[in-house]
């Protein structure tokens, strides 16, 4: 099984340095991929990526969209169009990761469900010591994990133990447990609500819609707590407030118990601008965004999906009986693979 990690990130090159060391310190993780799902960041972030790209010991990918607002959702399915896993964790540019992170989200990981992880608040003071390179974060060593809780660095320090005994299927249907910072799903589930609502723009509940249509699809939640937490680095979080347009789409989604979206991760005609960031400076983009050859293979996708949603309850009892992958995944990854950079260009 193939592992993408997608990490979000806007503008902010520090906190995303540290998230990706510990990215690339993943001990016993197996096979993954790690995939930026950038909301239009400056140069800054991109040079970040370029040098990560250089010494990463697993693929490193850059998926940018042009800066027009806050629009994680969009930003999200970008990254999924350039993704090659099996299973995607996705992972916010200002948490950082234990070193078996990615490794516990595999063990968790279980047909028929998501997995919702958690985290611990950093205080603001331990934050910009780490953005400073003034101390470290020794995620795996006990002691001084214990030392930080003391000192006040960060808000809890039960959660950060693993516990193999945690009952993880109690409330299987709480779409309210999942924060978009830490939670795993797998491909061919995502696919099936078609991604992430690109309706949603500005901060907040982009997320919870997202998990409202999966449960409505027929899968569950399960709880990563004691076992994928993660450490939030201190920014000054806004409040989501139950009012507005996001919070009215939601109400939509949970009064009319959708399913799939209708602009979501398979959205043909998008304005959105899709870019993979080179592997080195002897690559160049795919396709130019909106292109003929971009909206050609975007238009296969889309029909793939819509066969999908028609037939996936008459065809998918049989195919997992055959232990055999559903077909329409495998089409959508090879198209997603023409797409790609790493297939459309190679080194000269």
């Amino acid at each position: 099984m193939k592992i993408s990690v997608i990490v979000s990130t806007y503008n902010h090159p520090s906190y995303l340095t540290l998230v990706l060391d510990s990215l690339k310190n993943q001990v016993n993780a197996g096979e993954y991929e790690i995939v930026i799902a950038d909301d239009g960041s400056g140069p800054e972030t991109k040079k970040v990526v370029e040098d990560f790209q250089k010494i990463f010991p697993v693929p490193l990918i850059h998926a940018w969209q042009k800066d027009l607002g806050f629009r994680l959702a969009a930003s999200r399915n970008n990254a999924c169009k350039l993704s090659s896993g099996d299973y995607l964790i996705f992972l916010d540019g200002d948490c950082i990761p234990k070193k078996d992170f990615v490794e516990k989200h595999r063990k968790l990981a279980e047909k028929g469900f998501f997995v919702t992880g958690t985290r611990v608040l950093l205080s603001q003071t331990f934050s910009l010591d780490l953005e400073n390179q003034v101390t470290r974060l020794d995620t795996n060593n006990f002691f001084k994990l214990f030392r930080h809780f003391f000192d006040n660095h960060f808000n809890k320090i039960i959660s950060v133990f693993y516990n193999p005994f945690f009952p993880r299927k109690l409330d299987k249907n709480n779409w309210k447990k999942l924060r978009g910072c830490n939670f795993a799903v797998w491909r061919e589930d995502l696919f099936k609500v078609n991604g992430f609502d690109e309706g949603f723009t500005g901060w907040g509940f982009e997320d919870s819609d997202f998990a409202v249509r999966l449960i409505n699809a027929g899968v569950r939640r399960k709880a990563g707590n004691f076992a994928v937490t993660v450490f939030h680095l201190y920014h000054k979080e806004l409040k989501t407030k139950q009012e507005g347009p996001s919070w009215d789409r939601l109400l939509l989604t949970l009064k009319q118990k959708k399913v799939a979206c209708k602009k979501g991760v398979f959205s043909p005609f998008s304005s959105l601008l899709l870019f993979s960031s080179p592997v080195s400076k002897i690559h160049s983009p795919p396709f130019i965004p909106d292109s003929p050859g971009f909206l050609f293979i975007e238009g296969i996708q889309t029909a793939l999906h819509h066969f999908y949603v028609i037939t996936q309850w008459a065809f998918c009892p049989f195919f997992k009986s055959l232990k055999v992958e559903w077909p329409m995944c495998t089409l959508f990854r090879i198209s997603s693979f023409f797409k790609s950079a790493r297939f459309c260009n190679s080194p000269m």
